[in-house]
């Protein structure tokens, strides 16, 4: 099925051979006379096909080009754009030898660790280019962004943050981290000796209660010892007239 469907594509390819008459701009302000047909090999999701289109050369930039290989997207590339996007997915899970022989598993194709190295790289290069085109275009107010489809009811916003490694010099006189980080208070192995903290001491008191309270000796009521003195009094006449 996959011969049937690489044959398919081919014929469907190389029906419009790219020819856009006898000269074409060149992209530098030249123009670029046909030459031939030539043949280009590209690897597809369905294997390799050949594709035949018009040739161009500038003799002023000394360079050629195929007007049909930037219609279909791979010009400067033998990949088309669906095995591309296969190989940069694969490429972003793992090592580039684990995607090609991912790519060869799941769809047959085989591809060089190397080949899937640069394809990959050139997928990223291009990407970050339109990325600063992009965004130059935002910040000189040349484009207006539109916002996301649907648009979301909820937004998040997350900072993480981490310490950073500074060498001496880059620290040479800033002193902020030595003021504002206290030494912390020396450990001794001693229960005894190591200070407890107020919630410790007002958990430990309200866990066994106050002490009991020391009193001093009770004394007699007042009126027990007014009558002892009254009885002392009475009874000294009758001791000493006996």
């Amino acid at each position: 099925m996959l011969k049937l469907g690489c044959g398919v594509l081919g014929d469907l390819l190389s029906a419009d051979r790219g020819y856009r008459g006898p000269a074409v701009p060149c992209g530098n302000g030249h123009e670029a006379v046909f030459v031939s047909y030539r043949d280009k090999v590209l690897d597809t999701v369905l294997g390799p096909v050949t594709l035949n289109r018009a040739w161009y050369h500038c003799k002023t930039c000394k360079h050629g080009l195929a007007p049909r290989d930037a219609e279909l997207g791979v010009a400067g590339t033998s990949l088309s754009p669906g095995l591309t996007a296969m190989n940069d997915k694969a490429a972003a899970a793992g090592p580039f030898a684990g995607a090609a022989s991912m790519l060869e598993d799941l769809a047959g194709v085989r591809l060089t660790v190397k080949r899937t190295e640069r394809a990959a790289e050139a997928s990223g290069a291009a990407h970050a280019a339109q990325v600063r085109d992009r965004s130059a275009l935002i910040a000189g107010r040349k484009l207006v962004p539109m916002p996301p489809r649907p648009v979301p009811d909820m937004l998040y916003g997350v900072i993480d943050g981490t310490g950073v490694p500074m060498t001496a010099r880059e620290t040479a006189g800033r002193d902020a981290r030595a003021r504002t980080a206290a030494p912390a208070p020396a450990r001794s192995s001693s229960p005894s000796s190591s200070p407890s903290t107020p919630w410790t001491r007002t958990a430990t008191r309200s866990a066994t209660g106050p002490p009991p309270a020391t009193s001093p000796p009770s004394s007699p009521p007042a009126s027990s010892r007014t009558w002892s003195r009254q009885k002392g009094s009475a009874a000294a006449p009758s001791t000493s007239g006996s």
